[in-house]
């Protein structure tokens, strides 16, 4: 199965990486970052990073979506937000709260009346804006598109999490992502800070056109408009040097040394807690092991990481053994002592270092693999979607 650099399982270390962001291990996160940076997987690194944030993220901190990072700074200080991230609301992530809305039949608050002769002016005149702003392809009518905004806009302003998110699942067949964007930019509110934060994640988001990587960006923009403009401002702080960062640094530069040596750059084995099914160690029944792999690797570096494979650009592949072709077993010796000169062979390591990435299944342990978020494809309900957008004018 595809191993990484240093002979880690590849899934693995992308399910350690989020498991340790969105539990605040920020040195282990940083390390599995690293890990698959050094294996020539930055596209994978990024994907953890900011999936993680959209599903557990709760909306801190957003314009670290449109970060691109290039630099060993760059790539650890974008962990270290993440981490932060998932620390500030653990207990409201767009991950659950959009599972939930998705599958329930709930019957929405009603639309409270305005309080004042100015917010049902505020109301009909940004509802009507929403309206002029959707394209006439939308399948919704102005007036129902006209009293869903009004409902969504007065959920958030009451910070009323459950009816936002239901409201924003229950539009997701009637509306397409364009018009959803528009209604949360037409739903900003407080600094500009604000409309700067959604508008980072709308653009970033049209580059993801998966509707469960749009309905994900969405929420967080929701999160932070359930957010009063008191507590909302904290979360739209860019940390641009987290606490500690030295520190960071300094392990990072030394786990650089160690880059050419196997056995020396395993600090850390996978946490058993990232071990869920959809891993190999996760997936495989307790009576077998996948330790053979490790201790004879080469087999499985034709489907290693980017790393692995460019080092053994220029061998053939036995296509029917599925392993690298040496010319003579001097050739064979010649690649072994280019990448593991400064370590032992894997199958002479000791039983705890071998075990750090192989070892026993634990299938019958492991949690359920992570699933995509649900999203609702059917409309609601009539009576529940009508007692969702009635709007009281007066």
């Amino acid at each position: 199965m595809p191993l990484t650099r240093h002979l880690y399982e590849i899934s693995e270390v992308a399910s350690a990486q989020q498991w340790c962001l969105r539990n605040n291990f920020a040195s282990r996160a940083a390390y599995w970052t690293w890990e698959l940076l050094v294996s020539g997987e930055p596209e994978m690194a990024l994907d953890g990073l900011r999936e993680t944030w959209l599903r557990y993220g709760s909306g801190y901190d957003p314009h670290l979506v449109t970060v691109s990072p290039a630099t060993e700074d760059e790539w650890l200080i974008l962990t270290l937000r993440v981490c932060a991230a998932c620390m500030g609301s653990p207990s409201t992530t767009a991950y659950d709260l959009l599972n939930k809305m998705a599958a329930q039949h709930m019957r929405p608050h009603m639309t409270p009346r305005p309080k004042s002769q100015r917010v049902a002016q505020r109301r009909k005149t940004r509802s009507a804006q929403f309206v002029a702003a959707l394209d006439t392809g939308e399948t919704m009518e102005s007036d129902e598109a006209g009293r869903w905004w009004i409902s969504l806009d007065s959920a958030c302003r009451q910070g009323d999490y459950k009816d936002a998110f239901w409201l924003l699942q229950a539009v997701q067949p009637l509306l397409s992502a364009d018009g959803i964007w528009a209604a949360l930019t037409i739903a900003s509110r407080g600094s500009e800070a604000t409309k700067s934060a959604i508008q980072a994640l709308c653009t970033t988001a049209a580059a993801h056109p998966q509707p469960n990587k749009q309905i994900l960006f969405q929420a967080a923009a929701v999160l932070l408009l359930c957010e009063t403009t008191a507590k909302r401002e904290p979360m739209l702080t860019i940390n641009a040097r987290p606490a500690q960062l030295g520190h960071y640094q300094r392990d990072w530069a030394a786990w650089n040394t160690l880059v050419n040596n196997p056995r020396a750059a395993r600090l850390y084995a996978i946490p058993k807690e990232a071990l869920h099914a959809g891993t190999i160690r996760g997936a495989l029944d307790p009576k077998y092991t996948n330790i053979g792999e490790l201790r004879e690797p080469i087999a499985y570096l034709v489907d290693g990481c980017r790393w692995w494979r460019d080092a053994a650009a220029g061998l053939e592949e036995d296509s029917e053994q599925g392993t690298l072709c040496f010319s003579d077993d001097d050739a064979l010796e010649a690649f072994m002592d280019t990448h593991f000169s400064l370590c032992d062979l894997p199958d002479e390591w000791s039983k705890a270092d071998q075990e750090k990435s192989h070892g026993i299944g634990c299938a019958n342990k492991a949690t359920p693999t992570p699933t995509p978020v649900l999203i609702r494809y059917e409309v609601p309900e009539r009576r529940y979607w009508n007692a969702a957008i009635h709007v009281r004018w007066r």
